[in-house]
């Protein structure tokens, strides 16, 4: 995928469509493809973190452990969702373990790179915070 295929499904995805085309552009021209295998390990909880991924093709899991033990799906996230940009605010380590559960492409984004787009973009900030509240409001019930 080039640069201006990326920028197509960063314009479908609700973090980066308020972006104008030339911003999402650039943007795409610093991420890198990663492609994972059904099962694959993206991330662990308490990783640390560096990137912010969006996902071209495929489906992922977040889950976390429970005191037992046992594997908790938090969420799905599909093609044009992003995930891991949590640490991004406090640049802790992952809050979550990230699974492919289908072959899956992401386009990953250094953490500073995101940021660097966020700060001249108020409206992409604005989306992103609803993306986190409707997450946060998902994983309370």
């Amino acid at each position: 995928m080039d640069a201006s295929q990326i920028a197509d499904v960063l314009a479908h995805s609700p973090v980066f469509a308020p972006l104008g085309q030339r911003e999402r552009l650039e943007l795409a021209a610093r991420m890198r493809a990663k492609h994972f295998q059904r099962n694959e390990v993206i991330f662990h909880r308490d990783d640390p973190a560096g990137h912010v991924f969006l996902i071209a093709s495929g489906t992922v899991k977040v889950s976390v452990p429970e005191e037992g033990g046992q594997e908790v799906v938090i969420a799905l996230h599909r093609g044009g969702d992003v995930f891991g940009e949590i640490s991004l605010f406090d640049e802790g380590p992952r809050s979550a373990t990230v699974t492919a559960m289908t072959e899956t492409i992401t386009f990953a984004l250094a953490n500073r790179d995101f940021m660097d787009v966020l700060r001249g973009s108020p409206d992409a900030m604005r989306q992103l915070l609803a993306l986190l509240a409707r997450r946060i409001r998902l994983s309370t019930g």
